[in-house]
């Protein structure tokens, strides 16, 4: 294998893995790298991996494919480094470089190199003026007005771009340390065009002495005057700085500017009040965040409670843990009612990735202009109205379960989008052209037969494959009757103890009505009723007497005509009418199955809905 880093263009951070053989690098989708660019052909190039090494072939593509910033003209063999340039898309070959996306820019990390003339000055944390005081105070204040936005790094952004104006920097990033990886730096806010190149020596240098460091000159670094710079933008002097408190490095934050020799060691007095400040909000932020995740443990989903009396039911649990088990995407199919979330819920709690969270959505509850927005989120200034830069559902689930409920009901274009981040576990923000890595496992569902939606043109197969790796069929609750009555009690006694009242009684009657039913709306509906027993009955014991009348037997029925006085004509229409309704909802409105399946013809059909005032939009 030969790992390849897109470092710039739409599929920036994004790393692929060249097996043996031939990988086709095209706008095609059949191609091996697809890239979505009108300036690559849809077959551009052709990677080969061989015993002999790594080459590029160019196959006649209209505009070209560089290497290292030259042509290329027949095929050449390629080393670790080489800048590979197709479109807007720049690729390194075995990177010694690290990709960290960051909130609003990128940093690339290179493994190797120093800069050259390199002034350091150690940081205590405590080298405070009078002036980075007020400033730190100040900015405390406006976190805690605007500490709910927190998230979206409005205020680290607005800092940066201030350090830019008064330091005379293009661009600069804020970083925090991660615990566990001292060297490891996570981009959280930056500024300027991206991405960034930095160093690793001068990240290390900054987080290990902790020192802040200035470099007039950065061209002789090793990585970057093998071309990488003159692909992303030239850099010729750079400032860093420790974010320290108290003796602990939080983090670092960093300017560059193309022009040489624009900043010398005095300019790190200017520097070193702002990463105190920067500190302080960094240690605010990670304050916010300790207490937003104790919360979020106080509110861990539960395992719901499964009712699996019958022998498909329990079948279908005993598939669902070996699911949960698994990494892979699952597929949940059955009627409307089923209780389909219950069981992607299920799913998500007997799994590795029960801690974290669980983020449902109804894809057909969706209008088609806001889909892509909700699920991948947007930039501000994206569309009207979109005023802040806002994570979409999938960034929300990070490190837990995505529930895309009635994903049958999405459109063509999002499932486009749905298919790449699923394949490549990317997503991009409408608005923005480069991707974010997301950690998220799909749960999906539907009630509608996705084969025959493929055959229609309204669903895509390859995503349909992607989304069924494993597929669990939730049967209709008429079809395992040993689960209804236990499934009543449970939702009996869960609603009486909401509402403050002792546990009621299901009698006789109530329950063999419950199982004479063929339970159309299947689970919802059976909650529904059992929410009207309780709320109707008077005593301790439900009655069959609150059964909506289509539950009845006959005889029941007759006696609560005769009880209530209705005439026989009245009686008649009653069940005449609820027939009509109870088939149509079984029929999905279809006119024509109704009719067959009450035994008239369609004419009689319409002539009965116009009598009982029924109206029926399919």
């Amino acid at each position: 294998m030969i790992r390849l880093l897109a470092v710039s263009g739409p599929r920036a951070g994004v790393e692929y893995a060249l097996a043996s053989g031939r990988t086709v690098v095209g706008r095609s989708s059949s191609s091996g790298v697809q890239l979505v660019d009108d300036a690559v052909s849809r077959h551009h190039a052709v990677f080969e991996l061989s015993d002999d090494g790594l080459t590029l072939e160019d196959l006649g593509s209209q505009n070209g494919t560089l290497i290292n910033g030259v042509r290329s003209q027949a095929c050449m063999a390629l080393n670790p480094d080489d800048v590979i340039s197709i479109g807007a898309t720049t690729f390194i070959v075995e990177p010694r470089l690290n990709y960290l996306h960051g909130p609003q820019g990128d940093v690339i990390v290179s493994d190797v190199g120093s800069p050259p003339s390199t002034a350091a000055l150690r940081v205590r944390g405590d080298e405070v003026s009078a002036e980075a005081h007020e400033a730190a105070s100040a900015a405390l204040d406006l976190m805690s007005a605007t500490a709910e936005q927190l998230t979206d790094e409005p205020w680290l952004s607005g800092m940066l771009q201030r350090m830019c104006q008064q330091l005379g920097a293009q661009r600069a990033f804020v970083a925090r340390v991660q615990a566990e990886l001292p060297d490891i730096v996570k981009v959280v806010a930056s500024h300027g065009p991206g991405p960034i190149t930095v160093s690793r020596t001068v990240v290390k240098e900054v987080l290990r002495g902790p020192s802040a460091i200035v470099s007039e000159d950065v061209s002789s670094d090793a990585l970057l005057a093998a071309g990488l710079s003159l692909q992303l933008g030239e850099v010729h002097s750079l400032m860093a700085a420790p974010l320290v408190h108290a003796g602990r490095v939080i983090g670092l934050v960093h300017l560059d500017q193309a022009k040489q020799g624009a900043y010398g060691p005095k300019d790190l007095d200017r520097l070193l009040p702002f990463a105190r400040v920067l500190g302080l909000v960094m240690l605010a932020q990670e304050g916010l965040q300790t207490r937003r995740s104790a919360s979020r443990a106080h509110h861990v989903i539960e395992a719901p409670r499964a009712v699996a009396c019958a022998p498909s039911s329990q079948a279908l649990l005993a598939e669902a843990k070996k699911a949960a088990q698994s990494t892979a995407h699952v597929l949940i199919t059955g009627d409307t009612g089923t209780g389909k979330e219950i069981v992607a819920r299920w799913v998500h709690t007997q799994g590795p990735r029960a801690k974290g969270p669980f983020v449902a959505v109804n894809c057909g509850a969706l209008a088609e202009a806001l889909e892509e927005s909700e699920l991948f989120g947007h930039a501000k200034g994206a569309f009207t109205g979109a005023s802040c830069d806002k994570p979409g559902l999938f960034e929300a689930a990070a490190g837990g379960t995505l529930f895309l409920d009635e994903v049958g009901e999405t459109s063509l274009a999002t499932q486009v989008k749905l298919l790449r981040a699923l394949q490549e576990g990317v997503v991009s923000r409408l608005g923005e052209t480069r991707v974010r890595p997301v950690d998220v496992r799909i749960v999906a569902a539907t009630h509608q037969p996705l084969a025959e939606r493929i055959v229609e043109g309204a669903f895509r197969e390859d995503l349909y494959y992607r989304l069924a790796v494993i597929q669990l069929k939730v049967p209709r609750l008429r079809d395992r009757p040993e689960d209804i009555v236990p499934m009543a009690q449970r939702f009996a006694a869960d609603i009486a103890q909401q509402g403050g009242l002792p546990p009621p009684e299901l009698g006789a009657d109530v329950q063999a009505a419950l199982l004479r039913y063929g339970w159309p709306g299947n689970v919802r509906e059976l909650k529904n009723i059992i929410e009207r027993l309780v709320i109707m009955s008077e005593g301790s014991v439900l009655s069959v007497a609150d059964l909506p009348s289509e539950m009845w037997s006959g005889a029941d029925a007759a006696r609560r005509a005769v009880s209530q006085g209705d005439s026989l004509a009245e009686a008649v229409g009653r069940l005449e009418r609820e027939m009509i309704l109870r088939c149509m909802a079984r029929t999905g409105g279809n006119k024509s199955a109704t009719a067959e399946a009450l035994g008239i013809s369609r004419v009689t059909l319409d002539a009965k809905l116009r009598n009982h005032g029924i109206t029926w939009k399919r």
